[in-house]
């Protein structure tokens, strides 16, 4: 019995001293055990724009070793056509402890992304972290604010930037970016409509994600008044939401003519929504009229003949000449206000402070359009946001305003809107 225990007690010794030569052996086999550095890498969206990845070891390498790796697109990046690589493996020299692959981007297009995946190498152990995903940033990507709008005489039309990722995007300084009209267009540039300045151009200030691009009414004619534009490739932007703007060209509002009294369109909604009486300010009868002489594109000769309260604003026979278009959102609609045009006239002559004793006279903005009522009968509407009531509730509001807007016209959330009808 003796000598079988010294007989199993010998091959089982002799097993643990072969393993233990295996273990060796391999150990001599490896010579380096190495990572990549990062499980993630991010490529700008210009071309030419590069970003190094690494590979490091636990310690030096005890020899020169190249490690090869295997690439995987994740939604469509070609090798050689979104990006191209510095070499087909890394080289890991004898005695370094990291080794570089430079990633340079090629054409700029949508959001992109593949995977470098390390393949084994004979005398190279590979760690946890042997594959790494790179993110090509796409494009950055432009917005016109409206799908569509209209054109009377002239306007600003908003343009937005953003990257890939949706944010804000801005230039450095201010740039401007070349804008097409495109074929679907049936208005014809320089006949029916113009660039400002005759520059198809997009401004974007410095520091501003926000753009315009400004067009001017020539001429209004059926079956051309439609105006399609988008910005051109050359910019190297995609497009967004709304990568076109439709702009219906509608002419100019005519308001010549002589205007009677209706009331205060919004009467009800300043004291639903402010408990603020317009009586205080405004009031007016069928006897007080204005009257308009001129042209839309020239502007106006206004007389006023007043009897009402109205006559403490409207103080002096002027000139208003035009000043260009406002949007303006119509607060009494309530909820999301619906953007409206303005065809914005300056008078020259106004006592903003809207009193009968105190006076400020000075040029002063007022908004005009046409609306239908209840009965489809043209009104005109004149939106007065410019002024600076003297009377203690209207001024304590002002004060309020001037949170809002840091210099007139401070009533701009909140016009006073006064309607007038043509007298025949």
């Amino acid at each position: 019995m003796k000598r079988k225990y010294i007989f199993l007690y010998a091959v089982l010794l002799a097993m643990l001293t072969a393993l233990a030569a295996c273990s060796d052996k391999d150990d001599r086999g490896i010579r380096t055990e190495l990572s990549l550095y990062a499980p993630q890498y991010t490529l700008g969206n210009n071309e030419g724009d590069s970003v190094q990845i690494a590979i490091v070891t636990e310690g030096k390498a005890l020899s020169t070793v190249r490690i090869p790796y295997r690439l995987s697109s994740v939604n469509g990046a070609k090798l050689n056509e979104d990006f191209t690589l510095s070499d087909s493996a890394f080289t890991l020299q004898e005695g370094d402890s990291v080794a570089y692959l430079t990633i340079t981007r090629k054409k700029v297009e949508a959001q992109k992304s593949f995977l470098l995946t390390l393949m084994p190498v004979e005398g190279v152990k590979l760690g946890a972290l042997n594959y790494i995903q790179v993110d090509l940033m796409g494009a950055n990507v432009y917005t016109f604010l409206d799908p569509t709008d209209m054109l009377a005489l002239s306007k600003d039309y908003t343009i937005r930037l953003e990257t890939a990722l949706g944010e804000r995007y801005s230039y450095t300084k201010q740039t401007r970016l070349a804008v097409e009209v495109d074929p679907s267009s049936t208005a014809v540039p320089g006949e029916h409509f113009r660039f400002a300045n005759d520059r198809a151009q997009a401004v974007f200030k410095a520091g501003q994600s926000d753009g315009v691009v400004s067009l001017q009414f020539l001429k209004l004619e059926k079956g051309k008044d439609h105006i399609v534009l988008r910005l051109a490739d050359s910019n190297k932007l995609v497009g967004g939401n709304n990568p076109t703007i439709d702009i219906r060209i509608v002419g100019p509002s005519d308001f010549a003519g002589t205007w009677e009294f209706v009331g205060v369109g919004n009467k009800k909604w300043w004291t639903d929504s402010w408990s603020m009486d317009t009586d205080l300010i405004v009031d007016g009868n069928s006897a007080d009229r204005i009257k308009l002489e001129g042209t839309p594109e020239t502007g106006y000769n206004f007389t006023p003949m007043l009897t009402g309260k109205l006559k403490n604003y409207f103080v002096a026979a002027c000139r208003a000449p035009f000043k260009g278009e406002r949007e303006n959102y119509f607060q009494e609609a309530g909820g999301r206000p619906p953007k409206i045009s303005l065809a914005e006239y300056e008078f020259e002559t106004i006592n903003v402070a809207f009193s009968e004793t105190d006076t400020n006279n000075r040029k002063a903005l007022v908004g005009l359009r046409f609306i239908r009522d209840e009965k489809k009968q043209r009104l005109l509407e004149m939106s007065i946001y410019d002024f600076e009531p003297t009377e203690t509730n209207w001024n304590g509001l002002m004060e309020m305003m001037k949170y809002s807007a840091s210099e007139p016209p401070y009533f701009l959330d909140g016009p006073i809107r006064i309607h007038w009808k043509l007298v025949q």
